[in-house]
């Protein structure tokens, strides 16, 4: 579900009592949606990494600005598969989008 909608299911799922029992999976890592995986109202959360986005979009720009012709149609940039074992491992947790 997109981040709006897995808010709103691990809300329903919290009112219900079904933490635990119901699974939703959450895309995009914001802070509600880690709290949620955190409680046990969301089971994973997909994060997109938004710095990788980010950067490929400024040097594939600049590479169309200085004439390369060899640019690829569609770049897949990954995403990062958060859960209860690894939400506190640096290695994923630098996934987690922070508001600056």
């Amino acid at each position: 579900m997109n981040v709006f909608s897995a808010q709103g299911a691990g809300n329903a799922v919290k009112s219900a009592g079904l933490a635990g029992q119901v699974q939703v999976i959450a895309f995009d890592a914001t802070k509600d949606a880690i709290q949620n995986l955190r409680d046990g109202l969301v089971s994973l959360v997909i994060a997109q990494k938004p710095h990788d986005m980010g950067y490929l979009a400024v040097a594939m720009a600049m590479a169309d600005h200085s004439g390369v012709t060899s640019i690829p149609r569609h770049i897949v940039t990954g995403y990062a598969v958060i859960d209860a074992k690894n939400v506190d491992d640096p290695a994923v947790a630098r996934f987690i989008y922070q508001v600056k």
